[in-house]
């Protein structure tokens, strides 16, 4: 999706755009918001997500930020599971501990608008690119007889170049993952598997 609007770039570039700077704008706009959510690793609309996980313990923790809801909590069979969530919580809690059995959440989130945050981070990136001619991007420095200008490698990147303190917002928002796995948030169970009822006989062969 389009993080911001073109009005909104014409505001920080403090003139109104019109003709072929008004259809690369637009363009930039597009490649701005393609890079950021590529980092962060989703589409920031609000909607439907899923998340499949194997929780060991009492939560589980989902994976794309600003949960509005939860709809459902299944097992492998598709047979609901209880569970227990506080509105604005980043995680679920079931009645009785799991060990290891595998368990799918929907649930809504996302923004319907996008955050303040992001917005000027779209504008900035847009912005720049739109100081750089398209046949230039990639140049980082320029000389004629003494005198030199240097351009950083992100700025002359384009719409895909993105500063440090930009990087620090996306993150804010990026999926939760397992570490340098990769693996879905929560609590997986990575090793071998074993029988529960060696860790909870009290539970006489039966899942919560």
């Amino acid at each position: 999706m389009a993080l911001v609007t073109i009005e909104e770039v014409e505001t920080r570039l403090g003139r109104c755009l019109e003709g072929a700077d008004k259809d690369r704008v637009r363009a930039l706009i597009a490649d701005a918001s393609a890079a950021i959510e590529g980092h962060i690793g989703y589409s920031i609309a609000a909607g439907a997500r899923t998340d499949m996980a194997c929780p060991v313990g009492l939560t589980m923790r989902l994976t794309y930020p600003n949960v509005a809801a939860v709809t459902s909590v299944t097992d492998h069979e598709g047979v609901d599971i209880p569970f227990a969530w506080v509105t604005g919580a980043q995680e679920i809690t079931f009645p009785a501990t799991r060990y290891g059995s595998p368990v799918t959440v929907a649930y809504l989130s996302g923004w319907a608008a996008t955050p303040a945050d992001l917005v000027a981070v779209a504008c900035q990136v847009v912005g720049r690119a739109f100081g750089v001619s398209p046949d230039e991007t990639g140049t980082t420095q320029e000389s004629l007889g003494s005198y030199s200008h240097t351009i950083g490698s992100a700025a002359a990147s384009g719409a895909l170049g993105l500063l440090a303190a930009e990087l620090a917002v996306c993150e804010r928002y990026r999926r939760l993952t397992d570490g340098a796995r990769g693996t879905m948030a929560g609590q997986i169970r990575l090793g071998n598997w074993v029988d529960r009822l060696q860790f909870a006989p009290d539970l006489n062969g039966s899942w919560t």
